[in-house]
């Protein structure tokens, strides 16, 4: 039998910028009968919108305020992110949570609010779906 499972994804800026927020409303979902919680995994985004939360900081909070809930990113780009900090972030994040953190991957995207473009990032889809490649080998090995 399946059963039906449910989950919040949160844009983590402005309001929601705030890890304490997040990790409370993480807290109420789990309370609620909620399944999950997903942050966004931006640098920046387009205006109005000013204050964007590391994604990071975000997750171990929902980690220390939760106790069953599933949780991680959705989704990392990991072509702008270096494979070995991320293979420790997960690890932790993933032991702090008592094994709850999903890790969502992929390309990411210049397309809402330019921030390939604006940090610097390779734009070439094919150049960072390589890159997404090669980091998630080195996932995959350690």
């Amino acid at each position: 039998m399946t059963r039906l499972r449910s989950a919040l994804w949160l844009p983590i800026f402005d309001d929601l910028a705030d890890p304490t927020a997040v990790a409370r409303l993480a807290a109420e979902a789990e309370e609620a009968g909620w399944h999950g919680v997903f942050v966004w995994d931006n640098l920046r985004w387009r205006a109005p919108v000013r204050q964007v939360a590391d994604p990071w900081i975000t997750l171990a909070a929902i980690a220390t305020s939760t106790e069953r809930l599933r949780f991680g990113p959705m989704v990392t780009p990991l072509a702008r992110r270096r494979p070995t900090k991320v293979v420790r972030e997960t690890a932790t994040l993933d032991q702090l949570s008592g094994g709850r953190l999903t890790l969502g991957v992929g390309l990411g995207s210049d397309r809402f609010a330019d921030e390939l473009s604006a940090t610097g990032e390779e734009l070439d889809d094919r150049r960072r779906g390589q890159m997404l490649d090669d980091s998630l080998e080195i996932l995959a090995a350690a």
